[in-house]
């Protein structure tokens, strides 16, 4: 027997970790807003929790993708290993890694409960992104928020996601050439300047996406606005997810 929350005893991660992992679900606690450029996928400054471990990100964080396949998919994900050595002045017990895949499937994660004293393994999915002529060209899907895991509930008061789509048009694009850029805003219902919104190509508008280098980089209540760096010669569908 060991007693944890009691007078001049001893209050481990593990402990922690136990308490949190069983009421608090693995997502973003604030901040840590996903961005991409060129290869690159960024992490801003915030903090997340996977398996109930707090992971602080004091900056952004840039992680470089390696795909070999020029079009494809990525999956980022987060390894937390507690058979390194723990540290008190540096961290070595997580790092991030990707898969690449020609289609949007990957492998089951390793999920032990590293809260229990023995198993030392655990990993947590990022995000997924697209890839055109090897750059990320869209993320395609991203971890949400943690979420308060309830023993038992009777209603489900949760904000439900939404799924919108809006049609970027050629005539749309103004130039911007003060950025080197064409921006188009579009009217999309039920987004807000401060929703979690999740923005990809439709599947036929992939490869027109990215060959124009198209992002989402600015939102505010309904609507959204996007940039790309040519002009393309057709009409593209985005892909709206509005995250509950």
């Amino acid at each position: 027997m060991n007693g944890i929350f009691f007078d001049l005893r001893t209050l481990r991660a593990v402990d922690l970790g136990a308490i949190f992992g069983k009421i608090i679900g693995d997502g973003k606690v604030r901040g840590c807003t996903l961005s991409y450029s060129g290869a690159n996928l960024t992490i801003a400054k915030g903090h997340m929790v996977a398996k109930g471990r707090l992971i602080a990100f004091d900056n952004a964080e840039t992680i470089a993708s390696e795909t070999t396949s020029a079009n494809g998919y990525g999956r980022l994900k987060l390894s937390i290993d507690l058979s390194q050595a723990a540290s008190g002045t540096s961290f070595a017990q997580a790092l991030f890694s990707w898969d690449y895949a020609d289609t949007n499937s990957f492998a089951a994660l390793t999920q032990n409960d590293i809260n229990d004293g023995t198993n030392t393994a655990y990993q947590v999915e990022i995000c997924r992104v697209s890839f055109y002529n090897g750059t990320i060209s869209g993320i395609v899907s991203q971890i949400g928020g943690s979420a308060v895991n309830m023993a038992e509930h009777t209603h489900d008061y949760a904000a439900k996601s939404q799924t919108k789509t809006a049609s970027l048009t050629v005539e749309g694009w103004e130039e911007d050439a003060a950025n080197a850029v064409w921006t188009q805003t579009v009217s999309v219902t039920g987004v807000t300047a401060n929703s979690n919104i999740i923005v990809s190509p439709a599947p036929a508008s992939h490869e027109a996406w990215g060959a124009a280098g198209i992002r989402a980089t600015a939102q505010a209540a309904g609507t959204v606005t996007f940039a790309c760096d040519t002009v393309p010669t057709e009409a593209i569908t985005a892909q709206i997810l509005i995250v509950g």
